[in-house]
């Protein structure tokens, strides 16, 4: 299963060539799982008194934007651009340093460097792919996570974490949930906001907003790419509706 994550069979390994209808432009976070009233103090102070805020990225390929053919399709590239339209005279800085095939414990190993380089505001880490279409412990999975959560804390840095993508094909071979229940109950114990990802990609697959295992080949590209614009959207609003007003 190693790799089941990379590239565009990330998002559907049936890729069915049925015929699909043309996909609604309305790819709205609903109200139950939107990043709504989450808390990240440091982000705020840095926009409030310095105008300025500097977003790490880590993750794997889906961070990185290897389904969508180039970084600036991936969501960090699409958070910055939102975040840049939504605050007007602050100074906006997403740096993507996703590892496509990196695991927890890899990324845990290197944010002792990219936090002293960018002494971030704000860190999104979306881990667990590689573990998950691997099968990895997951006690070894869980145990990578909360090192690089405390090493996150410990830098001063706010922390969004974000579980793993879904689709029907892949629900119905890697188990999601053991992965996701490791990132929520690490996103629980460290009191940090949690984008419950995968269940936000299955409403949008049951509504009909994307149905990437039916989606044809043709049009998979464009449906990533915008797939991650709808993702970069949400984050960026419930960003900015915590860092532009009192503490919650």
């Amino acid at each position: 299963m190693r790799g089941l994550f990379a590239g565009v069979v990330v998002l559907g390994m049936g890729l069915g060539i049925a015929a699909a209808q043309a996909q609604p432009a309305e790819c709205r976070f609903p109200d139950d799982l939107a990043l709504t009233g989450i808390d990240l103090p440091v982000s705020r102070r840095s926009v409030q008194a310095h105008r300025a805020l500097t977003i790490l990225a880590v993750g794997g390929a889906s961070t990185a934007g290897t389904a969508a053919q180039g970084e600036e399709y991936s969501y960090p590239s699409r958070l910055a651009v939102h975040l840049r339209a939504a605050l007007p005279g602050v100074a906006i800085t997403v740096v993507n340093r996703a590892q496509p095939a990196g695991t927890a414990r890899a990324r845990a190993a290197r944010l002792d460097s990219d936090l002293a380089e960018l002494k971030p505001s704000l860190v999104i880490w979306a881990p667990g792919s590689t573990e998950a279409g691997a099968s990895d412990s997951i006690d070894s999975f869980a145990a990578s996570l909360e090192d690089g959560v405390d090493k996150v804390q410990a830098a001063g840095s706010d922390l969004l974490l974000i579980d793993l993508q879904y689709a029907p094909s892949l629900a119905r071979v890697i188990n999601l949930s053991l992965y996701n229940a490791a990132i929520s109950d690490a996103a629980s114990a460290y009191d940090v906001p949690l984008l419950h990802r995968s269940a936000l990609m299955q409403r949008w697959n049951d509504d009909g907003v994307f149905d990437l295992d039916h989606t044809p080949r043709a049009q998979m590209l464009s449906t990533i790419r915008r797939l991650f614009d709808c993702l970069a959207t949400g984050i960026a609003e419930g960003v900015t509706a915590a860092v532009s007003g009192p503490a919650p």
